[in-house]
């Protein structure tokens, strides 16, 4: 148990932030290679955007390490919007065992059954991709964004190209890239956002968020399948999320508050780097 607990949380706050806390970079042109923008595409996506406050379902995480090696637990999933990203994870009849709770400038962990916890300024565990927790809720929510301009809406929709990859697919690119790293978005011929592409400058390496199973939830195709990649320790982790499309909840009242019981003692950052080379 103590493992099994301890994997999830590392290799869950490790895939939320390592997207979420660089500093950042300078962006650059698109320049002149992108076929010429298809906007009725664009704006269809952008207008299925519905303004939200907040989000709420329950569903399951998964950890698959290689070599035999998976653990899976129910979770709860609770945000709103540009505040606060809470997850509460129950790996045994339902009982919850950890919270994560990430802001825009602080991550605070809470380990009920070890009666420990994390708390770090976000800055602390440093990341791939320079951006912020509204863009982080984007991933969450299956929607396209701009890393300088925020979640695609009738506003900026000027800023992105859609670029036709056959089949009725196009991939969507906001025009200001980052130096160090490009970032896109393929829709599939219902318009179905199924995966983020990211590719560092100069190599061959690219990372990906896939999305799947998708219904009509508030007006937008949403994903109640997600799945991810990430590295640690040097091994290729997946991370699966799935949402219960019948517990999917907008805009109601959320009252979850993150408190830390007497008698817990704080793990620290160099303590949570250790767990995660024994992995």
């Amino acid at each position: 148990m103590m493992r099994k607990l301890y994997t999830i949380l590392i290799c869950l706050v490790t895939a939320l932030t390592v997207v979420g806390c660089s500093s950042a970079k300078k962006a650059i042109g698109s320049g002149s290679s992108y076929q010429k923008s298809n906007n009725e595409i664009i704006t269809k996506v952008a207008d299925s955007y519905s303004n939200w406050s907040t989000f709420s379902t329950s569903g399951r995480i998964s950890i698959d390490m290689g070599n035999g090696q998976s653990f899976s637990s129910s979770m709860q999933l609770k945000m709103e919007n540009n505040k606060y990203i809470f997850i509460s994870l129950r790996p045994i009849l339902g009982i919850e065992a950890a919270r994560i709770y990430i802001t825009n400038d602080s991550l605070i962990l809470i380990d009920k059954y070890h009666k420990a916890y994390l708390a770090e300024d976000i800055r602390s565990f440093g990341g791939t991709m320079p951006t912020n927790l509204a863009t982080v809720q984007d991933i969450f929510l299956n929607r396209i964004f701009s890393l300088s301009g925020g979640t695609l809406s009738q506003k900026n929709e000027k800023d992105f190209d859609a670029i036709p990859e056959g089949a009725g697919a196009y991939r969507i690119k906001p025009k200001s890239q980052l130096a160090s790293f490009s970032y896109s978005f393929l829709l599939n011929s219902l318009n179905q956002m199924t995966q983020i592409e990211i590719v560092p400058q100069g190599t061959t390496t690219h990372y990906t968020v896939g999305y799947s199973d998708f219904i009509k939830s508030f007006n937008a195709q949403q994903a109640t399948e997600i799945s991810m990649q990430t590295l640690i320790s040097n091994k290729t982790v997946n991370i699966g999320l799935e949402y219960n499309s019948s517990r999917i909840k907008w805009n109601a009242t959320l009252d979850d508050q993150i408190t830390i019981n007497e008698g817990y003692r704080r793990i620290t950052l160099n303590e949570l780097v250790s767990l995660l080379k024994q992995i």
